[in-house]
């Protein structure tokens, strides 16, 4: 294992990577880009999950290590953001285990005059709040 999540992990992180799902199982026309970056500091791995508001459906999902940047691409729209966060990858199943902490980052507006966020760090003011017994 080469990646830093630790000699346990079987799972080497995905990195920057973003996956989407259409929401019609059609490809995303129209598409924009959103950009996610991690100015965290806190050199811990994240999942970035973007849900439909109102139905829930998942839309877009997001790896990052702390300094990274992404663009998720989704259509214009209305979207709850989450964030997982951990130091050991335990895969795409159990994502970092018990000792995941996952937030709420609240509702975002894409495709508007806003054309991303900035994962801060924690000691931030008005930080995302912490999730407890959240299904990721």
């Amino acid at each position: 294992m080469t990646d830093a999540v630790g000699p346990e992990s079987e799972y080497e992180f995905p990195g920057a990577a973003m996956t989407a799902y259409p929401v019609s199982g059609k490809p995303l026309p129209g598409a924009v880009p959103y950009n996610v970056i991690d100015k965290s500091g806190d050199r811990l791995l994240k999942v970035v999950r973007f849900r439909a508001e109102g139905s829930g459906q998942l839309v877009a999902e997001a790896y990052l290590r702390t300094g990274q940047s992404v663009a998720v691409r989704m259509r214009p729209g209305t979207y709850r953001m989450h964030v997982m966060e951990g130091r050991r990858w335990l895969g795409p199943e159990q994502h970092f285990g018990k000792m995941a902490a996952t937030f709420d980052f609240g509702i975002h507006q894409v495709g508007g005059e806003i054309a991303g966020i900035e994962i801060m760090p924690k000691s931030a003011v008005g930080g995302a709040p912490p999730i407890s017994g959240f299904r990721f």
